[in-house]
């Protein structure tokens, strides 16, 4: 069984559509509404349950989410024991107490369900999701053994990509040919090699991939494929089809937004990413599933060497990155709370606060003049932004007016995304050395820390 859950957690509107999906796929025939915990006998009323589920927390803004639990191909389970798998895979899963529902497909060639779900319990407590990959591929393996389920085996080697993209047509032989020359790995691949054809081939030939697994069979073109991807023997080529994609994605881009387009149609794929306010990109082949960081590539492809023309079409991580960026330069130069809200502003980025009975509790960023600009909880972009912890922040620097001062200069291109509109302030991206998205821990020791030191200071006396 393989269990596939969303990445994140989503709205009530997302929601809606989602069971509109569900609905439509039931009117065609190929979908059954199975069961819900709460008792609702169609989607309706598993919609107005949720609802009112939602209503018991209104701090959470993405209170549901999904999972699919997909079965082998010649497993054939009666509705009452998907129910029994459903229930125990929500059980082990710790969502046993909140609403969900279970929708079984029959428009594949395998039997798969669905089960929509609330991440709030029927108390309106929140539930916790940290590791939910990890824990629901463990749980699927649990479940697989207590209903006698078919195992479910992981293959690092994924041909399938090899015979669709006939630039991929010769990679088995090349990266065979090289694992050969390899004493080591000569010893594992060719006692798989003599129980097959490839003992009469000719060395100096090259053969598709399609050849290979016939001459081979299935199985021990499976084990080479195995050996060749954990030894990386596949990868450079790989790894050459990217470069020539980034390649001609560049020279029909001249900003990053249409690199990114240009690329995402050629099959690619790219993703910014920033830690400790250093921000680099991320490459891929979607279809191969396989990834490069930017600096095994050119320099031209690099987050520093890419020269284009940045526009305010920004992807959601470089919105996330901007923010990110001038938010550590207004808190470099804000004394107090009042300042860094003024100052971020006055750099474009707009300011929500969560508010209730007590007062301010939370905060929300989003960047200015940019289309589809996402909102981001402050503690999203970074947990030292979240409310509480700048309120901790400005008490420390009421003490300690040198306290957290930036040392560690860098420039960001994404914060000047428009080089024809410049913000009123312009900044060069400041970060702490010590900085670490992490560590909230650190601010409570310097907060204690200066305490006991002010405490000496003043002899012994209470502030």
């Amino acid at each position: 069984m393989i269990a596939k859950i969303e990445g994140r957690p989503f709205s009530i509107d997302v929601l809606s559509r989602k069971i509109d999906y569900h609905k439509a796929k039931t009117e065609k025939g190929v979908a059954t509404f199975l069961d819900s915990s709460m008792g609702a006998i169609n989607l309706e009323e598993f919609k107005k349950d949720c609802i009112l589920i939602k209503g018991l927390n209104d701090r959470v803004k993405y209170p549901f989410n999904e999972v699919s639990l997909s079965f082998q191909f010649n497993e054939k389970l009666a509705d009452d024991k998907l129910l029994s798998v459903a229930n125990e895979y929500m059980n082990l899963m710790g969502y046993n107490n909140t609403n969900f529902a279970i929708i079984k497909h029959s428009d594949k060639s395998h039997l798969h369900i669905h089960i929509l779900f609330s991440t709030i319990d029927k108390e309106g407590k929140r539930i916790k999701d940290s590791n939910l990959f990890y824990k629901s591929q463990k749980v699927s393996r649990m479940i697989e053994e207590q209903f006698n389920l078919q195992e479910t085996i992981y293959r690092k080697f994924e041909n399938k990509n090899l015979h669709e993209v006939n630039a991929r047509k010769y990679y088995f032989d090349a990266a065979l040919k090289k694992a050969l020359n390899i004493v080591s790995l000569k010893e594992k691949i060719y006692p798989i090699l003599e129980k097959s054809l490839y003992v009469k081939l000719s060395p100096n030939k090259t053969y598709p991939n399609m050849f290979y697994e016939k001459i081979l069979d299935q199985d021990y073109y499976n084990q080479i494929g195995e050996i060749l991807t954990e030894n990386n023997l596949l990868k450079p080529y790989y790894k050459e089809e990217l470069i020539k994609k980034l390649e001609e994605s560049l020279k029909q881009s001249s900003t990053i937004a249409e690199f990114r387009n240009q690329l995402a149609l050629k099959g690619g794929y790219m993703r910014m990413v920033t830690v400790q306010g250093k921000s680099s990109y991320i490459y891929g082949l979607v279809d191969a599933s396989i990834y490069f960081k930017e600096k095994s590539l050119p320099q031209k492809f690099r987050f520093n060497g890419l020269k284009l023309k940045q526009d305010n079409n920004l992807s959601i991580e470089e919105q996330k990155s901007a923010i990110y960026t001038t938010a550590y330069n207004c808190l470099a130069h804000s004394h107090q709370y009042s300042d860094f809200i003024k100052m971020m502003k006055s750099n474009r980025i707009d300011v929500m606060e969560a508010r209730n009975a007590r007062g301010v509790y939370g905060l929300s960023f989003s960047l200015v003049d940019v289309p589809n600009a996402h909102i981001f909880k402050a503690s999203d972009v970074s947990r030292n932004f979240s409310y509480g912890a700048l309120q901790k922040h400005f008490e420390l620097k009421a003490f300690n007016p040198d306290f957290n001062t930036p040392k560690n200069i860098y420039t960001s291109k994404v914060f000047n995304f428009e080089q024809e509109r410049q913000p009123s302030e312009t900044f060069i991206s400041f970060l702490p050395m010590n900085y670490s998205e992490e560590d909230d821990s650190s601010d409570k020791r310097k907060k204690k820390k200066n305490n006991r030191q002010t405490y000496r200071n003043n002899g012994g006396m209470e502030m």
